[in-house]
């Protein structure tokens, strides 16, 4: 990934997206996940490829939810937290 990015474990949990015209905080929240039910308004599914459909798992929240986008930050390590595991070392 080419976009600032934060990791756990080498793993990009939240990233600053400025492609396809459209700036935001792209973060994984998983499929299960209602957006609005994190709070956010201003957002739509990752699509970096033009030939493929959305990734699911991803979102971008725009500027529109710039109040929303530390808790989105925090809900997004927990996700990659419960993915990859917690033990020890913790994150980078």
């Amino acid at each position: 990934m080419s976009a600032d990015a934060l990791t756990y474990r080498s793993k990009v949990f939240v990233f600053f997206s400025t492609k396809g015209g459209r700036v935001g905080l792209g973060g994984r929240i998983g499929r299960e996940i209602d957006p609005a039910t994190l709070g956010l308004r201003d957002w739509q599914h990752l699509a970096p490829f033009k030939t493929k459909p959305p990734m699911k798992d991803w979102i971008v929240a725009g500027i529109g939810d710039v109040d929303e986008w530390m808790p989105l930050t925090l809900f997004c390590l927990d996700k990659c937290r419960e993915i990859h595991g917690v033990t020890g070392g913790g994150g980078k």
